[in-house]
């Protein structure tokens, strides 16, 4: 158990070999992304106006909106689930499509506190 055993020519052997290293390798970035995006969302949580409520991201989305706003960038861009591109603006607190239109608005409420911080100046 806990073993992975490959026969072959040596050549051939080379290879699987560098492709299971990269494979456990991204596998390993993957959960390390996944548990730094929930330890964000136990502090700051994003959310996003939906009709008259606010909706959380999701944990992975929330931890690239937070980097960002954490990094002092002025945006973030995100896919959003059609595929087109979408920009957070901390400036403004809105999502914007790429034309610049308003989509809707954002905020981020420190869990701990409850407070949902104004957009930067």
């Amino acid at each position: 158990m806990g073993r992975i055993v490959v026969r072959g020519q040596s050549d051939d052997i080379l290879y699987v070999a560098g492709e299971i290293h990269k494979m456990l390798h991204q596998l390993r970035e993957e959960e390390h992304e996944r548990k730094r995006a929930e330890a964000f969302a136990k502090d700051i949580q994003w959310m996003y106006k939906d009709g008259t409520n606010f909706v959380p991201y999701e944990s992975q989305v929330n931890a690239r909106i937070e980097l960002a706003y954490h990094d002092n960038k002025n945006k973030v861009i995100l896919t959003s689930e059609k595929g087109d591109d979408i920009k957070v603006d901390f400036s403004t607190m809105r999502v914007k499509d790429a034309y610049g239109t308003i989509i809707t608005e954002v905020k981020r409420v420190d869990r701990k506190s409850k407070i949902a911080y104004p957009c930067k100046k």
